[in-house]
């Protein structure tokens, strides 16, 4: 199924000159590379063997997607190859020194440099909107970062195109999901990404992962769904822990400090929105990027190499114990490196 797609090379060093080793895995490993023939650093990742067709199937699922897409803030797929001599898979694709979780744990960023990565996300996001695409694993392991502070989305392993008639799969990572997928419905949203957004948006801000113990924490924060307000969430099979969950007092107005409020105005009531119960309550990203909130000064920020392999392994661990559903082996995606 993968081959078809890929180039044949007999050795893959005639083509890429490893620099160091940046991540592994059980999809395989991933070094820092120089691809010769075209003069650029990438990120060449090495595949095992799959373990099921349906491991396959779901690189091919991401690989077909990510390769139609041509935008700064998604990370670009260069090339796939098929090593003759080893029998095994590479991909080569654009080198990002870390992603969201190393830079919050080493660098300290302040409110105008995070509304820029709240705007570059969105940017991505209103991207795939025109083009009916859900991400379904927004999460800050899954946004890359490059010197100069550019935002990359990548890990497209569970996207999916939006239809109306297509079915909605329990998959994704417990903590970034919305209330939809906790309450089991198997009704597609397009808004599923705004309110992981939301979510991490927050996560930007306090440095606090909000609904950890999913929906308990969401129908707690957020109060438990409105039948008048959203139909069918009766129907959903994990509806009635809802009402044991319920709490009478909201915690949702009051998770944001008056000094957010102060440094951030207008982006608290937006991202406020974006934890909206209610999918076709959410603002869609074009929206959210048309309100002008978002927008600020243009930054950069230098990215410390230095201690990249150490921190990218260390930022991981506060969500390593996070609950997460993916029909898939955890860190088989080809672009999460």
């Amino acid at each position: 199924m993968l081959k078809p797609i890929c180039k044949e090379i007999q050795k893959i060093e005639n083509r890429f000159r490893p620099i160091e080793s940046i991540g592994g895995g059980s999809f395989g490993s991933v070094t820092k590379s120089l691809d010769i023939k075209n003069n650029r650093i990438v990120a060449l990742k090495k595949l095992k063997s799959f373990s099921s067709e349906q491991d396959e199937e779901r690189i091919v699922n991401e690989v077909t997607i990510v390769q139609k897409l041509n935008h700064p803030n998604i990370v670009k797929i260069y090339d796939i190859f098929y090593s003759t001599s080893e029998n095994c898979y590479y991909i080569s694709m654009e080198y990002c020194q870390q992603d969201l979780l190393a830079l919050l744990e080493t660098h300290t960023l302040n409110p105008t440099q995070k509304k820029s990565i709240m705007k570059q996300i969105l940017e991505a996001l209103a991207y795939l909107e025109k083009r009916n695409i859900i991400h379904q694993d927004l999460k800050p392991a899954n946004i890359l970062v490059q010197d100069g502070m550019r935002i990359k989305l990548a890990d497209f392993g569970l996207a999916t195109y939006y239809t109306t008639d297509h079915e909605m799969t329990n998959c994704g990572t417990l903590a970034y999901n919305p209330p939809e997928k906790h309450l089991e419905s198997t009704i597609l949203t397009k808004t599923i990404d705004v309110w992981s957004a939301g979510v991490l948006f927050y996560q930007l801000i306090t440095h606090k992962v909000l609904f950890q113990s999913g929906l308990q924490d969401v129908i707690t924060i957020c109060g438990a769904p409105d039948p008048k307000l959203w139909p069918n969430v009766m129907t959903f099979k994990n509806y009635n822990k809802c009402l044991q969950w319920a709490s009478s007092n909201p915690s949702l107005n009051s998770l944001f400090t008056e000094n957010d409020k102060s440094n951030y105005g207008n982006v608290i009531e937006r991202i406020k929105s974006m934890l909206s119960l209610y999918p076709d309550q959410r603002p869609l990203p074009s929206a959210l990027l048309e309100s002008k909130d978002f927008d600020s000064e243009s930054v950069s920020i230098q990215i410390n190499e230095e201690f990249h392999q150490k921190v990218h392994q260390k930022s991981r661990k506060p969500l390593e114990n996070l609950p997460i559903v993916r029909p898939r082996l955890p860190d088989l995606s080809i672009l999460c490196y």
